[in-house]
């Protein structure tokens, strides 16, 4: 699309690092007094590389050695970067992929990597390695299972799912990303006929076909929209298992090679519409399509295959509360419900995070404000930028400095961090000179 808003500071959340396993938690000079309804813990900026916390944990990396960091700051490190990978391990971080995110799982097992550079599996919980490290990646476990891949006594690469006891569960041609995501995993099946393609599929947990490829036998890939390819990525938060996007060649051949069928996550067909030219992902029951190819802008579309509006949005994102911000050529940002109905008209120069409880943040003229979805100011413009994520607290910046606001405006946390992350699981991760750490946040009960 023409334009992608800036959704996140400085930091990002794309990784981060933090302290070492040194006691811990340094109490901060607590809340202004002038805010006594939070307090506030902090661990001093050390770490080269700290990830989100998710299940309690969160992956972390000094210099050479890779560990998980519980909330009160102690650190595990499990095993140190194969001789040579450093830099390589680095980049795959940066990059994405299946290494950019390495999260403990429900059941509190992490990847490690040994020495010969295989991976395995580690229970935070028993603390002890409890898979041996035989396989080519170190994929997370989600929802009791993991995709690997390893290479068999000829050399080749075979691919399967695992359980937490490190059986294997079944076997597939291919995997695409690796996670999974509301009891469903993108899988290539294994196909008799090696002259056929596209046998993509979703499958459960123990590998049985749920949501099998309407595009076999065409000459095209088909591609499975919306299923994460790591844990925590962006698809995530928005994706709709009612409504599965399955792109495919079009049986028209004087389109240009699209079409679109929508699912449920138990294979039942919603619709099928050979004339679109796009669609997008779904999001709380509804999506964003071109039919028009002459015309670049987007239309709503609900789950029937309904068109709620014609192509009058330049850009716009997922839904969330039923809102979501929309993008005019020349003009800027603005909101936009399911029915296509502007809420506030586009006059905002910039938004970041997301629209959600009725609030968003915005940027006019140089300067963040928080306002309504129907346009009322509910904190001035007087910000060097400002993240809303729909909680309780908003990141903001004075000066190239980072802190939190409570929703009042009043002051949680000094400007004093050179970057800092959204709250999740009650933490933030921040960032100075470099080093990365987090805040503890956790509000105080009233009386």
């Amino acid at each position: 699309m023409k334009r992608i808003a800036a959704l996140f500071a400085a930091l990002a959340f794309l990784f981060c690092g933090c302290a070492s396993g040194e006691p811990p938690l340094d109490p901060s000079p607590g809340p202004a007094p002038e805010d006594p309804g939070y307090t506030i813990r902090a661990l001093t900026p050390k770490f080269d590389i700290l990830q989100p916390f998710q299940n309690g944990y969160a992956f972390a990396v000094e210099e050479d050695r890779c560990g998980y960091l519980d909330k009160t700051g102690a650190v595990r490190f499990l095993y140190s970067f194969p001789e040579g990978s450093r830099e390589i391990f680095l980049q795959c971080l940066m990059d994405g992929g299946l290494y950019n995110q390495l999260p403990a799982s429900e059941e509190g097992l992490v990847p490690v990597c040994g020495e010969d550079g295989l991976w395995g599996y580690y229970d935070l919980n028993k603390n002890e390695q409890v898979i041996p490290g035989k396989y080519l990646t170190g994929v997370p476990f989600s929802q009791g299972r993991a995709a690997v891949c390893w290479e068999d006594e000829n050399g080749t690469t075979q691919y399967g799912v695992i359980d937490t006891t490190g059986e294997l569960v079944f076997s597939v041609d291919q995997i695409s990303g690796g996670v999974y995501k509301n009891g469903l995993l993108a899988v290539q099946l294994p196909e008799e006929d090696l002259a056929a393609v596209n046998r993509w599929a979703l499958v459960d947990r123990n590998g049985a076909p749920v949501v099998e490829n309407y595009g076999a036998g065409i000459t095209s890939q088909v591609t499975i929209y919306g299923y994460p390819h790591v844990s925590g990525s962006d698809f995530e938060s928005t994706l709709d298992p009612d409504h599965i996007v399955l792109y495919r060649q079009s049986p028209d051949p004087k389109r240009a090679g699209a079409a679109y069928t929508v699912v449920d996550q138990k294979g039942a067909v919603q619709f099928a519409d050979d004339s679109l030219s796009f669609l997008s992902g779904f999001s709380e029951g509804y999506a964003f399509y071109q039919e028009d190819t002459e015309n670049l802008c987007l239309g709503v579309i609900d789950g029937t295959g309904t068109r709620l509006s014609g192509q009058v949005l330049d850009n716009a994102a997922s839904f969330m509360d039923g809102v979501c911000w929309f993008w005019e050529e020349g003009t800027g940002y603005g909101f936009v419900d399911t029915a296509g109905k502007v809420l506030t008209p586009a006059r905002y120069d910039n938004v970041s995070g997301v629209p959600k409880n009725g609030r968003a943040s915005v940027e006019k003229e140089g300067r963040w404000g928080l306002v309504s979805l129907t346009g009322e100011e509910l904190l001035p413009f007087q910000y060097d930028y400002l993240y809303s994520d729909g909680g309780e607290l908003l990141l903001f910046a004075q000066e190239e400095k980072y802190g939190l606001l409570d929703l009042d405006g009043t002051v949680v946390v000094e400007p004093e961090y050179d970057g800092l992350g959204a709250l999740e699981e009650g933490t933030a991760l921040t960032v100075s000179e470099g080093k990365f750490g987090f805040l503890t946040v956790e509000k105080v009960p009233k009386e």
